[in-house]
């Protein structure tokens, strides 16, 4: 539901090397990314409606086949940050929440003890 300058203000704060967006919104991306001094060196889509897409996206499920030996070995230590979310911005322009591994663990454990998950629920997490 965000507009390009809204989208392009999101992107100019966190300065992603990549994004990532379903087909449909590939258009709105690229509005924001015009905006931009600093865009990102991948665009990647989700097909996901089929809507055609600029010719200067890749196809997400293209670009996560690559073989064992290309996955990066990454350390992350407890707080380290590990997910950048930004509020809805309804007062004011949206802030950037950053969450650490200790961060997202806590929740997770808080979810399966007070909200009694099991190993066949499903968690979104966005």
């Amino acid at each position: 539901m965000l507009n390009p300058a809204e989208v392009g203000f999101i992107l100019d704060h966190a300065k992603p090397r990549a994004i990532i967006a379903e087909d449909a919104l590939c258009g709105i991306a690229d509005e924001a990314i015009a905006m931009l001094s600093e865009p990102p060196q991948i665009k990647a889509y989700i097909n996901h409606t089929g809507t055609a897409v600029p010719a200067d996206w890749i196809d997400l499920e293209d670009w996560l086949r690559f073989s064992e030996d290309d996955h990066p070995h990454v350390i992350r230590g407890e707080d380290d940050p590990v997910q950048l979310i930004y509020t809805s911005g309804t007062e004011a322009h949206p802030k950037g929440v950053l969450l650490s591994s200790r961060c997202l663990f806590s929740q997770f454990v808080s979810c399966i003890v007070d909200g009694e998950m099991s190993s066949d629920d499903v968690e979104l997490h966005c």
